[in-house]
């Protein structure tokens, strides 16, 4: 967060990389692990705003899809998750921001 607040969002690209590829690893050993879940959402979000800061409506579009869709599982999966709906208003407006639509 703090490279992006400096505009060094190559940095933050890959920082972001890095944090979602560990968080992916966690989730996909288990995948009912719900705060594993939304924490692969959360890096697909930020690797979005990213993609999106630099210009890569494509991909940025592709990261919001992606945490869209995990957040729709975590929402059949554990409908007391407190962050839920403030994730996907957060979500929401990332994607408007973009320009991808919602679906």
């Amino acid at each position: 967060d703090v490279q992006v607040a400096r505009n060094d969002l190559a940095g933050a690209l890959k920082s972001y990389e890095d944090s979602y590829e560990i968080r992916r690893a966690l989730y996909d050993q288990d995948k009912s692990h719900a705060e594993w879940a939304r924490d692969v959402f959360v890096s697909l979000v930020k690797l979005g705003d990213v993609r999106h800061r630099q210009n890569d409506k494509l991909q940025a579009c592709a990261h919001y899809r992606e945490a869209q869709q995990l957040n729709a599982l975590l929402a059949a999966a554990a409908p007391d998750m407190h962050n839920l709906k403030s994730d996907a208003k957060w979500l929401a407006s990332a994607m408007q921001d973009a320009g991808c639509g919602l679906q």
